[in-house]
């Protein structure tokens, strides 16, 4: 009985990703009573299942990216180049210019299980990329060390210090700028399974999460605008 009413507590105070890995954390302690204790009789108890609610990507709207984008300051390079390609922070900080075709306007990444994928980009970053130097392998090294990569937690604090610089009132990171290119290119009638290759997903179903916030951008600008919403 007191287990049920401790489940029922769960149920009520707690999210649902937060019961599941208390659960998960109790689950593991009766397998350690069972094994060291010989308790075997905590492995009979039964967990309620825990739905996790189905979280929608926030995004920046097109003119808070222009805000972000429009000052010329040394992170601009590397956030004009995470808007206009999606890119992972991770696979950014390690691109090399030997993965570049500015000829072509392509770029060559290495993904998450070293799948590798082809990325158009836009002339105007085309462009910022030839004026700038090259002083590494590395298209954006780290200012400690030219020879190593630039790291994701140094960008961060980059990301930061631009954000507090020009007054922007939103917290920002990396994959928020991955989050907002997905659901403006669907705003503007791109195919899912083009996005799906620029984001070097695994699985359609985690590209048609940005479908359901598409739809809601387009559920909110019609309750706004129009004259009998």
């Amino acid at each position: 009985m007191q287990w049920e009413k401790f489940c029922a507590h769960n149920h009520t105070h707690l999210a649902p990703a937060s019961a599941a890995r208390l659960y998960s954390s109790i689950r593991q302690f009766f397998k350690w009573l069972d094994e060291s204790k010989n308790r075997p009789e905590f492995l009979k108890i039964e967990f309620p299942k825990t739905k996790k609610r189905s979280r929608l990507p926030k995004v920046l709207s097109y003119d808070e990216i222009h805000e972000v984008l429009s000052r010329e300051v040394e992170i601009l390079d590397a956030l004009e180049f995470l808007y206009a390609t999606g890119m992972r922070i991770s696979e950014l900080c390690q691109l090399k210019w030997a993965d570049i075709d500015l000829e072509q306007n392509i770029v060559k990444v290495l993904g998450k299980g070293r799948k590798e994928r082809i990325i158009p980009f836009s002339k105007l970053l085309a462009e910022r990329l030839k004026k700038r130097e090259r002083i590494s392998e590395f298209v954006f090294p780290s200012p400690k060390d030219e020879k190593k990569a630039l790291s994701p937690r140094q960008f961060r604090r980059w990301l930061l210090k631009h954000r507090l610089s020009i007054g922007f009132n939103k917290s920002i990171h990396p994959h928020l700028i991955r989050h907002s290119i997905a659901t403006h290119l669907l705003d503007e009638g791109a195919d899912l399974r083009f996005i799906q290759e620029l984001l070097g997903h695994a699985s359609l179903s985690t590209t048609q999460k940005y479908l359901k916030v598409s739809k809601q951008r387009l559920l909110e600008v019609y309750d706004r605008f129009h004259p009998r919403a």
